[in-house]
């Protein structure tokens, strides 16, 4: 009789033991998550900033809807220009990228960036801009508007290795060059 009496003591002790870790490692797990969800919303909040005060960090914008289906606008806001965009470079985005000390338009495009991340601004070669008469360079430029030229410039890295990459970039390339750049327009 006491030897059950003691196994029903030791079992209501360990139950009562379990059911008291079990709670506060509740506690514990729900404390961590809870300050896991702020750090998380920390970040995303600082993400946010850093692409407000920093366009260098992602490319944008987004083609905007044109009137005609398979065809959009792409503002290249911090030159006030814009250019018209066709398959197969409908998602073409841009960023501003450093190039010597000149701060150059670097374009990609959101199917190559999804597939290949080294992609970035840049990819499809960059969109320089002189005042008219400080080019030195042996190339015409696409076009000159008001006191400006602007001039296509290649890439400086590549982004893929594969065949069917370096065949999507080079399609990209020929698109914007021999489509889209000469539609460059205030």
């Amino acid at each position: 009789m006491r030897s059950r009496l003691a196994l029903i003591f030791t079992l209501l002790v360990c139950f009562g033991a379990s059911a008291y870790l079990n709670v506060t490692q509740g506690e514990r797990a729900k404390h961590d998550t809870q300050q896991l969800q702020a750090q998380l919303t920390k970040l995303q909040e600082q993400a946010r900033l850093k692409r407000l005060t920093d366009p260098a960090s992602t490319p944008s914008p987004s083609p905007s809807p044109a009137e005609v289906a398979g065809e959009g606008s792409v503002n290249i806001a911090f030159y006030g220009v814009h250019i018209t965009v066709t398959d197969p470079i409908i998602d073409i985005v841009y960023g501003p990228v450093k190039d010597g000390t000149y701060q150059v338009a670097g374009f990609a495009t959101q199917t190559l960036l999804a597939k290949y991340p080294n992609c970035k601004a840049g990819a499809l070669g960059e969109l320089v801009r002189y005042k008219v008469g400080v080019w030195h360079g042996s190339q015409p430029p696409i076009k000159t508007i008001g006191e400006y030229n602007y001039y296509y410039k290649s890439p400086a890295f590549t982004c893929v290795t594969d065949k069917p990459g370096r065949d999507a970039v080079a399609s990209a390339i020929a698109a914007l060059k021999n489509q889209a750049l000469p539609t460059l327009s205030q």
